[in-house]
């Protein structure tokens, strides 16, 4: 199977931006958040990107982590793709 964007799950172009915007608001690194979300940095700055869809369970941790709230927690809950990574790990 080839990886296509799609299969990828490319999220909308508000995502990237709004999270990355957050963090810094957060004054935390990659690296920090990351850590916090269980995840590594590589993968937490595709998502700052906007080249990957966080899984719900990752999007529910950067919203924790960040303490994002109204706009910005449902553009990150709207990015997320069910059943994907950590998602399909813990069903």
């Amino acid at each position: 199977m080839s990886d296509t964007p799609t299969m990828r799950h490319i999220p909308p172009a508000q995502f990237g931006p709004t999270l990355r915007a957050a963090r810094l608001r957060a004054r935390l690194g990659l690296r920090a958040v990351a850590a916090a979300c269980g995840s590594s940095y590589g993968y937490l700055g595709m998502l700052e990107r906007g080249e990957r869809s966080p899984s719900t369970v990752m999007a529910e941790d950067l919203i924790r982590v960040l303490k994002l709230t109204g706009a910005d927690a449902q553009i990150v809950r709207d990015s997320a793709v069910a059943l994907v990574g950590r998602d399909a790990v813990r069903r």
